[in-house]
């Protein structure tokens, strides 16, 4: 039980690193690339990936009887929303903020949740909430001023 933990943790470890290593890459490619290439090439990987998967996997996917609304709803969405604000934000500003930023989701979600769901948080959560934005203001003086927050170009 404990290295089920332990693993569990190391696997949310390495994702995060992950994922904080791709607002780094995605700044430093959209210097070179425009954003909907990066975007493009980031899907075509993707869908190459998956159907790589698909295709040598042992059992199939089945679908069948099962309402896809919510599944192409979020399929089509979410790339367009997500990715390309994201790549634009991420172009506009720096690494540091955007991460500074991405801290401020959790606080939100806990309020939104409050608000909209009802959904009320425990002390646990609410106590840890000030962890997940307590160096906003020090990563945000360190960063260096963006200079080109009027580049609109994509």
């Amino acid at each position: 039980m404990k290295n089920k933990i332990i693993l569990g943790c190391l696997a949310a470890a390495a994702c995060e690193i992950l994922f904080g290593l791709s607002f780094i890459f995605t700044k430093s490619i959209t210097a070179q690339a425009s954003g909907l290439a990066l975007i493009s090439w980031r899907f075509v990987t993707a869908f190459f990936f998956v159907n790589l998967y698909l295709l040598t996997r042992r059992q199939k996917v089945v679908i069948n009887g099962r309402n896809l609304k919510p599944l192409i709803r979020i399929a089509i969405l979410n790339p367009i929303i997500y990715f390309i604000c994201e790549t634009i934000g991420i172009r506009m500003t720096t690494a540091s903020e955007s991460g500074a930023f991405l801290a401020c989701i959790p606080v939100v979600a806990l309020i939104m949740s409050s608000l909209i769901l009802k959904e009320w948080p425990s002390r646990w959560q609410v106590s840890l909430q000030p962890s997940s934005v307590s160096l906003l203001p020090y990563s945000l003086r360190v960063a260096p001023p963006t200079s080109h927050l009027s580049d609109t170009s994509f």
